[in-house]
């Protein structure tokens, strides 16, 4: 499957359902869903929390109102929008981030 990345320069590059990432902090990105976007703001489903210590994180939504260091996943294949987001909401509250295994990715 091929997959490339697009700077994102206007919330209104991004629609639901899309994979988006940014930078957190240097060698780190961080990785999200869009659930929506209204208002100017982006509304994501994410792996919270700090991303130095992830004992507490859990998959909720929030809103990320700065995309200067966002990127949009383009993928050949992939879920439609409905499946997408209907695969990480059944996973809202789960927790159990690891690194290797369960993470933002």
């Amino acid at each position: 499957m091929g997959v490339s990345s697009m700077k994102v320069y206007s919330v209104n590059e991004l629609t639901a359902g899309d994979h988006v990432k940014w930078k957190r902090i240097v060698g780190y990105d961080h990785h999200a869903i869009v659930e929506t976007v209204a208002n100017g703001r982006v509304h994501v489903i994410e792996f919270s929390g700090n991303p130095t210590d992830k004992t507490n994180a859990q998959i909720e939504r929030t809103v990320v109102d700065d995309i200067k260091q966002m990127y949009k996943y383009i993928y050949d294949r992939c879920y439609d929008a409905v499946t997408v987001l209907r695969r990480a909401r059944q996973r809202l509250g789960e927790k159990g981030y690891n690194v290797f295994t369960n993470n933002c990715e």
